[in-house]
């Protein structure tokens, strides 16, 4: 098992330095980051993450939106699960970190 720690002041910095980018994304506001998150991580979630055709998806397609979404958090991989729900829950407020490990 193995640790990884993102402080939340680093988080953050990364909103104050992308802000306009975000802000003027197009078509709509959004910005990607490299470097967040241990690459074994997303490596896992992608692994388990199921495809188009794997489960029952909720599709949006209109002029606002095209996407999929998931009826039930449990057709997620378990890891996924994990990490979704460690980021929901906040930072630790006497650390200001999000500490997470990988089983």
């Amino acid at each position: 098992m193995s640790f990884y720690t993102i402080e939340t002041a680093k988080l953050q910095d990364l909103a104050r330095q992308h802000r306009d980018s975000y802000v003027t994304g197009k078509p709509f506001p959004h910005i990607y980051l490299d470097g967040v998150f241990p690459e074994e991580v997303l490596n896992t979630v992608l692994e388990e993450f199921p495809n188009s055709k794997q489960i029952d998806w909720q599709r949006y397609q209109n002029n606002n939106e095209v996407k999929l979404a998931s009826r039930n958090e449990l057709e997620f991989g378990s890891f996924t699960r994990k990490r979704c729900d460690r980021l929901y829950a906040g930072p630790d407020a006497t650390k200001g970190t999000y500490q997470d490990h990988v089983e």
